[in-house]
């Protein structure tokens, strides 16, 4: 496989890797992928992390980067590398298939303080926290997509406002967040004026009413609640029709 995409890495646009273990030769291949504008790792075991942030690096047109993996070393390098050298970053992912994170709070926020991401997924993270998620308030202005699956760590004490919000937020999915409280999710309800799609941690998916049914969300399968169009209203379109109406008589006299 190495040999094959260093043979390609010219021409390759798009890298996908499934239960891979990246290893010297493969870093040495992947540091020809020069024009590389997509990349997703899944399952991933890395015989030296260390050399990742340098690969990163070689990467300026890159657009997307999905992460899984197993190892336990640090990867708040390569995620630094990402918001530095790929300024073109706009889909982020990073999902942590074991039982320790392998990036910090503070490396996390780094990234988030200097990348322009639309979409961000980071799935069993443990250093998502009350801090980060603040952090993405305040930076994270482009976010259109977030998802905080399985974060233990996030409370949402600190809750947005009109002030401090994702202004084109769409989705927001925080399945998976056992101590999320209430009040966080209605005030992301009440303070983003595009979100269209959440999906509610199971503590707070309680029947066909909750705490997102005042803001027009109705459960749609499971744990998404989506926001449902406005309907027209009816004196508003007896008075369209009375107003057609009457041009049209005077047209006619």
């Amino acid at each position: 496989m190495n040999d094959l995409i260093a043979a390609l890495s010219s021409h390759l646009e798009s890298l996908t890797l499934t239960h891979f273990t990246l290893d010297l030769d493969t870093y040495n291949a992947l540091r020809l992928c020069t024009s590389l504008r997509e990349v997703s790792m899944n399952y991933i075991h890395a015989d030296d992390g260390h050399c990742l942030p340098a690969i990163v690096q070689r990467w300026p047109n890159l657009r997307r980067f999905h992460y899984a993996y197993n190892l336990r070393g640090n990867l708040d390098s390569t995620v630094t590398c990402l918001s530095v050298s790929c300024l073109e970053l706009e889909d982020f992912a990073l999902v942590c298939n074991g039982f320790s994170s392998a990036v910090t709070t503070g490396g996390m926020m780094s990234f988030i303080d200097r990348c322009g991401a639309k979409r961000i997924r980071l799935a069993g993270i443990s250093a998502v926290d009350d801090r980060l998620v603040f952090c993405t308030l305040l930076r994270g202005r482009r976010l259109e997509h977030l998802d905080l699956e399985r974060s233990h760590h996030f409370m949402g004490s600190i809750t947005p406002s009109r002030k401090e919000s994702w202004p084109d937020l769409r989705s927001l999915s925080l399945l998976g967040c056992p101590y999320l409280c209430q009040e966080f999710v209605e005030k992301v309800a009440r303070a983003c004026p595009k979100l269209e799609e959440v999906v509610l941690p199971d503590h707070l998916n309680v029947g066909q009413n909750s705490c997102l049914s005042p803001f027009g969300f109705r459960r749609e399968q499971g744990n998404v609640w989506r926001k449902v169009a406005e309907m027209p209203s009816i004196r508003k379109n007896k008075g369209e029709i009375r107003g057609a109406m009457s041009r049209l008589i005077k047209r006619f006299k």
